[in-house]
């Protein structure tokens, strides 16, 4: 793409925001790989950027400088040295000081923390934030998660927490309503998420998938392995993780340990943390690897990655993950609510009950070509439109056309 500096409102300069620390990093959660696909997206894209920590980076600071040494090449602007508590005098001298030496033409914050922090400094240009669950129904959901999957004390407990779980989604869902119009407009990474933004402070939200950068080094296999292997991934204290293995291990393992003890399948959980003894012996069969850093070999040669969250709690990354990566996808049909790209029988396979879901992984043991048709699918729509540059393209032409309306208003 060719810089055009004919047009009076380009987005040219671009600020992030962060105030948690979390370093871009190509591997690793899915906070980390959606920075740095952003970061490698907007740079793709012809603008100059700049990435501004306004917290100390603690244990991601080597992540911090790789992406430094990575980025810098390509002009990218580093801040991490920032001093704390986030909203502070010396915070708001600091970013100041940034903002002037760099004068972004569009500052977007990662959350409202850091949006309070960029409006204190008296900022003029425009500034988005960057959306990727609604602050309040984490907790909600993991209230609903004890109560339906949880042990008699832990659903006797939250019983009696309810009122304090109401009034924490209360105050966060009226921080959201002071706080988010205080941007200038809302970029959210989760499609009914999106919807609610639209329909509850009025700022101009932009729906776009995750950015992701493009695997390097080479991607999975074409030809899954024998016998079918299964993939399911994600920081298992996470809600939406935690919520779905659960889903899994009491409703679709019961249907499948038949297959897995005569080898037809093999099944692998990959992640960061231990399940609760209660629910890791109903899976007795299912391949605990604990945290990989790099998912790269975990996923070469798998038929399918299983997304069973059973909740539209937002967009499941690893879904994109697996999409950059040519694996197959089989996943509840709820996480279509924040990724409405997802197409039963084009680019996955969906299902709404633990039958379906079964019948799922069966199908690909059954037929391995399926599983590669779905892959490429998968894998070409996002070189088409699901990749980080194409992610950034958007970010950049919505926020000049906010940028034009409030010129010309």
């Amino acid at each position: 793409m060719v810089r055009d500096t004919t047009k009076p409102h380009r987005i040219r300069r671009v600020l992030l925001v962060s105030a948690d620390g979390i370093a871009p990093n190509p591997t690793g959660s899915g906070n980390r790989a959606i920075r740095w696909g952003l970061l490698d997206g907007l740079i793709r894209c012809h603008v100059d950027v700049g990435f501004y920590v306004a917290a100390a980076p603690g244990r991601h600071a080597a992540d911090f400088d790789s992406a430094n040494a990575h980025f810098s090449q390509n002009g990218a602007r580093f801040w991490l040295d920032q001093p704390g508590p986030v909203v502070s005098s010396d915070s708001v001298a600091a970013l100041s000081n940034a903002l002037k030496t760099f004068q972004p033409d569009l500052v977007l914050a990662y959350g409202l923390e850091p949006l309070r922090l960029v409006r204190a400094t008296g900022f003029v240009g425009l500034v988005g934030v960057m959306s990727i669950d609604l602050e309040h129904i984490g907790g909600l959901h993991r209230y609903v998660y004890n109560l339906r999957f949880g042990r008699a004390k832990q659903r006797l407990k939250s019983l009696l927490q309810t009122p304090l779980v109401v009034a924490t989604a209360l105050q966060l869902r009226y921080e959201m309503g002071r706080d988010y119009p205080k941007a200038d407009l809302v970029v959210n990474h989760a499609a009914n998420h999106a919807n609610w933004h639209r329909a509850h402070h009025g700022r101009p939200t932009l729906y776009t998938p995750n950015p992701m950068a493009p695997v390097s080094g080479g991607l999975c296999q074409d030809v899954p392995k024998t016998p079918a292997r299964f993939l399911l991934v994600g920081g298992i204290g996470g809600i939406a993780t935690l919520t779905g293995l659960a889903w899994f291990a009491k409703r679709v393992y019961p249907l499948i340990e038949a297959a897995i003890a005569g080898g037809e399948i093999e099944v692998y959980l990959v992640g960061r943390g231990q399940l609760e003894p209660s629910l890791d012996k109903l899976m007795p069969r299912v391949v605990r690897r604990g945290y990989v850093d790099d998912l790269k070999e975990e996923m070469r040669g798998v038929t399918a990655l299983l997304v069973p969250t059973p909740i539209p709690l937002g967009f499941r990354t690893r879904i994109l993950d697996a999409f950059r990566h040519r694996v197959t996808v089989v996943a509840h049909r709820a996480n279509s609510a924040g990724m409405p790209e997802l197409e039963h029988g084009r680019n996955a396979l969906l299902a709404a009950t633990p039958d379906e879901f079964a019948s799922a992984m069966m199908q690909l043991r059954q037929a391995p070509a399926d599983a590669v048709q779905l892959a490429r699918a998968a894998y070409e729509q996002f070189e088409a439109g699901l990749n980080g540059a194409a992610t950034a393209q958007r970010i950049l032409e919505f926020s000049h056309e906010v940028l034009a309306k409030r010129t010309n208003d």
